[in-house]
């Protein structure tokens, strides 16, 4: 995240553009001066240093709203591109080819029916499914996109390495 020289990030700068600075907090020591029996009667029951907290509160949640919204805008956070995402995984997840090996998951278990008590007898065959598994585990982690170009800028590796 990159920050300018007062220590504020893009989006903090921004809001407080937009918002202007932040009220000050209630002082802390006691000051004498000539004010209304109102005003006094408002610093006795604490409705001033309230009102000047709650001013400070809804400054700060109107920043970080505001912040929420300028980082959600520029990485394309927002509900519908995650559904898009999730229905792109859908579709990857439900298609292609089955995702199991029922040849050789029938073949363990005749042999272990067979060779019931003996099931060191039936290795190669289990073997045989467990390089199933993995070759279609590899195969839909390793799955292809074809013509898809990725939504950021890609590295000029990543272009050679993907033939752009």
């Amino acid at each position: 995240m990159s920050s300018d020289k007062k220590g504020f990030t893009k989006d903090e700068a921004s809001c407080e553009e937009k918002l202007g600075k932040s009220p000050p907090l209630p002082p802390q020591p006691q000051i004498t001066m000539a004010i209304s029996e109102s005003v006094a009667e408002r610093i006795k029951t604490g409705a001033v240093d309230e009102e000047r907290l709650r001013n400070y509160d809804n400054y700060w949640i109107e920043k970080l709203a505001c912040m929420d919204k300028n980082h959600t805008i520029r990485n394309n956070l927002d509900i519908f591109e995650a559904e898009k995402i999730m229905k792109g995984l859908l579709n990857f997840v439900h298609s292609g080819r089955t995702k199991s090996c029922p040849i050789d998951r029938n073949k363990i278990t005749d042999c272990f029916e067979m060779y019931e008590g003996h099931t060191l007898r039936c290795e190669s065959e289990v073997a045989h499914f467990i390089g199933c598994v993995d070759r279609l585990l590899y195969d839909t982690v390793r799955k292809e996109f074809g013509n898809v170009t990725p939504n950021k800028k890609m590295s000029y590796a990543e272009r050679f390495h993907r033939g752009y």
